[in-house]
Protein backbone atom coordinates (compact mmCIF):
# COMPACT_ATOMS: atom_id res chain seq x y z
CA UNK A 1 0.00 0.00 0.00
CA UNK A 2 1.65 3.63 -0.89
CA UNK A 3 0.46 6.80 0.36
CA UNK A 4 1.36 10.54 0.25
CA UNK A 5 2.96 12.01 2.80
CA UNK A 6 2.70 15.30 3.96
CA UNK A 7 5.96 16.19 2.09
CA UNK A 8 4.57 15.15 -0.77
CA UNK A 9 6.65 12.01 -1.29
CA UNK A 10 5.06 8.64 -1.78
CA UNK A 11 5.98 6.06 0.57
CA UNK A 12 5.06 2.62 1.48
CA UNK A 13 2.72 1.80 4.32
CA UNK A 14 4.47 -1.10 5.88
CA UNK A 15 4.59 -2.45 9.26
CA UNK A 16 6.69 0.53 10.51
CA UNK A 17 5.31 3.61 11.51
CA UNK A 18 6.05 6.89 9.07
CA UNK A 19 7.89 9.70 10.69
CA UNK A 20 6.63 12.63 7.86
CA UNK A 21 2.75 11.53 7.93
CA UNK A 22 0.19 13.04 10.10
CA UNK A 23 -3.74 12.13 9.77
CA UNK A 24 -5.80 14.72 11.35
CA UNK A 25 -9.46 13.06 12.04
CA UNK A 26 -11.91 15.70 13.43
CA UNK A 27 -15.09 15.02 15.97
CA UNK A 28 -18.50 16.62 15.29
CA UNK A 29 -20.51 14.72 17.58
CA UNK A 30 -20.71 12.47 20.76
CA UNK A 31 -21.49 8.95 20.19
CA UNK A 32 -24.92 8.98 20.23
CA UNK A 33 -24.52 11.44 17.41
CA UNK A 34 -25.60 14.69 19.23
CA UNK A 35 -23.27 17.73 18.28
CA UNK A 36 -20.49 18.49 20.84
CA UNK A 37 -21.69 21.56 22.79
CA UNK A 38 -19.60 23.27 25.89
CA UNK A 39 -22.92 22.89 28.12
CA UNK A 40 -22.22 18.90 28.39
CA UNK A 41 -19.81 17.11 30.09
CA UNK A 42 -17.96 14.31 27.72
CA UNK A 43 -15.50 11.31 28.14
CA UNK A 44 -12.92 10.47 25.93
CA UNK A 45 -12.19 6.84 26.76
CA UNK A 46 -9.05 4.61 25.25
CA UNK A 47 -8.88 1.02 27.06
CA UNK A 48 -5.53 -0.23 28.17
CA UNK A 49 -3.34 -1.11 24.82
CA UNK A 50 -5.71 0.63 22.59
CA UNK A 51 -4.42 4.06 22.77
CA UNK A 52 -3.50 6.00 19.53
CA UNK A 53 -1.73 3.91 17.03
CA UNK A 54 0.90 6.95 16.34
CA UNK A 55 4.40 7.97 17.48
CA UNK A 56 2.99 11.16 19.14
CA UNK A 57 -0.52 12.35 19.00
CA UNK A 58 -2.47 15.53 20.14
CA UNK A 59 -6.28 16.26 20.83
CA UNK A 60 -7.42 19.90 20.53
CA UNK A 61 -10.86 21.48 20.72
CA UNK A 62 -12.19 24.21 18.34
CA UNK A 63 -14.92 26.59 18.86
CA UNK A 64 -17.40 25.79 15.97
CA UNK A 65 -18.26 29.54 15.84
CA UNK A 66 -14.62 30.73 15.52
CA UNK A 67 -12.69 28.19 14.04
CA UNK A 68 -10.17 28.92 16.82
CA UNK A 69 -8.43 26.42 19.14
CA UNK A 70 -9.65 26.47 22.68
CA UNK A 71 -7.46 23.80 24.62
CA UNK A 72 -5.03 20.98 23.91
CA UNK A 73 -3.84 18.26 25.33
CA UNK A 74 -0.15 16.71 24.36
CA UNK A 75 2.28 14.41 26.19
CA UNK A 76 1.09 15.01 29.64
CA UNK A 77 -1.59 12.68 30.36
CA UNK A 78 -2.16 10.65 33.40
CA UNK A 79 -2.98 7.02 33.36
CA UNK A 80 -5.23 4.96 35.17
CA UNK A 81 -3.65 1.95 37.19
CA UNK A 82 -4.46 -0.36 34.52
CA UNK A 83 -2.88 1.51 31.66
CA UNK A 84 -6.32 3.25 30.41
CA UNK A 85 -6.20 6.76 29.41
CA UNK A 86 -10.01 8.68 30.54
CA UNK A 87 -9.99 12.33 29.21
CA UNK A 88 -12.47 14.45 30.77
CA UNK A 89 -13.93 17.28 28.16
CA UNK A 90 -15.61 19.54 30.08
CA UNK A 91 -16.16 23.89 30.78
CA UNK A 92 -15.51 23.79 34.84
CA UNK A 93 -11.88 22.08 35.80
CA UNK A 94 -12.24 18.99 37.29
CA UNK A 95 -9.93 19.43 40.60
CA UNK A 96 -6.93 16.87 40.43
CA UNK A 97 -7.17 15.50 37.35
CA UNK A 98 -7.26 18.37 35.26
CA UNK A 99 -3.99 16.56 33.44
CA UNK A 100 -6.33 14.99 31.45
CA UNK A 101 -8.91 17.70 31.37
CA UNK A 102 -10.07 20.02 28.14
CA UNK A 103 -11.85 23.05 28.60
CA UNK A 104 -14.87 23.05 26.76
CA UNK A 105 -15.85 26.58 25.00
CA UNK A 106 -19.26 28.12 25.32
CA UNK A 107 -21.55 26.88 22.35
CA UNK A 108 -20.81 24.19 19.98
CA UNK A 109 -16.99 22.60 19.17
CA UNK A 110 -15.06 19.98 17.04
CA UNK A 111 -12.31 18.14 18.54
CA UNK A 112 -9.25 17.17 16.45
CA UNK A 113 -6.97 14.89 17.14
CA UNK A 114 -3.53 15.41 15.20
CA UNK A 115 -1.28 11.57 14.31
CA UNK A 116 2.16 12.23 13.96
CA UNK A 117 3.76 8.88 12.65
CA UNK A 118 0.60 6.91 12.83
CA UNK A 119 0.79 3.19 12.66
CA UNK A 120 -0.73 0.78 9.88
CA UNK A 121 -3.56 0.63 12.05
CA UNK A 122 -4.21 4.08 11.97
CA UNK A 123 -3.89 4.25 8.16
CA UNK A 124 -6.24 1.59 7.63
CA UNK A 125 -8.85 1.86 9.56
CA UNK A 126 -8.81 -1.44 11.95
CA UNK A 127 -7.97 1.51 14.48
CA UNK A 128 -10.66 4.00 15.10
CA UNK A 129 -10.86 6.82 17.51
CA UNK A 130 -13.28 6.28 20.40
CA UNK A 131 -16.61 8.05 20.05
CA UNK A 132 -16.72 10.93 23.30
CA UNK A 133 -19.46 9.76 25.59
CA UNK A 134 -21.97 12.89 26.60
CA UNK A 135 -22.00 12.17 30.81
CA UNK A 136 -23.75 13.96 33.34
CA UNK A 137 -22.31 14.00 36.53
CA UNK A 138 -23.68 13.59 40.52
Amino acid sequence: MLAHSTTGRIVSLGRVPLGDQVVYPNIYADGAGRPLHGASKYILHFGAGHEPAALRWTLSLHASATGGEVSRLEDRLCRCADGSLTILIQRERPGEADCNWLATPEGCFTMSMRFYGPHHSLLDGSWRTPAPVRVEWT
